[in-house]
């Protein structure tokens, strides 16, 4: 008898496919998966790192640029000296000091393309720690390769004392000779063409001057500068 084989559905074929162990994946989507690239990658990474390499090389560049600009007009500190101090006036109490002191100071700019200018510029004649005079100097711009002169002049009218620095300074009076400090301080800028730097502070330290209430020979001496 011969056996006659009925066809067999889609669905009993997929049923038969499942009990075999085997699991499919649909997807709307039957084409083929694009992947990005290799080429398009590699591309982009060496147009990043020639970014990134141009950038650097142009920093380092300006950097060196800058820096040799710097170096080549880079303003040096002022040198100051006293050449000449001398005291006119000076009367101490047991409570009180009237004095005047008169000092001639060289301000030297050994820059040649940096002018300097000073604003605020104070002096000051410090004792024992105490100041004991003080006055001030006019605004003044001081030139490239230029010496300039300044005659500050220091003064204390009833300064009140207390009772140790009187009598110090009476003793110094009776021997005819004072030992002191003096100290200067100024706003300082510097400029260079058209470009200006901000204000900074400088202070300049005359130390352990020794001078005769009666005028005399006075030996120049140079005094420290800090910015």
């Amino acid at each position: 008898m011969a056996e006659h084989h009925r066809p067999t559905s889609d669905l009993e074929n997929d049923s038969s496919k499942q009990l075999s162990g085997s699991i499919y994946l649909r997807t709307n989507n039957t084409g083929p998966i694009e992947r990005p690239s290799r080429r398009h990658l590699r591309c982009s990474d060496k147009f990043v790192r020639y970014l990134c390499a141009f950038f650097i090389s142009f920093l380092f560049v300006v950097a060196v640029v800058i820096f040799v600009a710097w170096i080549s007009v880079r303003p040096h500190k002022p040198r100051v000296v006293l050449d000449y101090a001398a005291i006119s006036y000076f009367h101490v109490s047991n409570v009180s000091l009237d004095a005047t002191m008169n000092f001639n100071v060289s301000f030297r700019n050994s820059n040649e393309k940096v002018v300097i200018f000073y604003d605020n510029f104070f002096v000051e004649v410090i004792y024992s720690s105490e100041r004991i005079a003080s006055g001030s100097v006019p605004k003044f711009v001081q030139g490239e390769k230029n010496t300039t002169v300044i005659q500050p002049r220091a003064q204390a009218h009833l300064l009140r004392l207390d009772p140790q620095t009187s009598a110090e300074l009476a003793a110094d009076n009776q021997a005819g000779r004072i030992g002191f400090d003096l100290k200067m301080t100024a706003k300082t800028r510097f400029k260079l063409g058209r470009w200006s730097t901000k204000h900074y502070r400088m202070t300049v330290k005359c130390v352990k001057l020794v001078i005769n209430f009666i005028p005399g020979p006075f030996h120049r001496q140079k005094c420290r500068v800090f910015f």
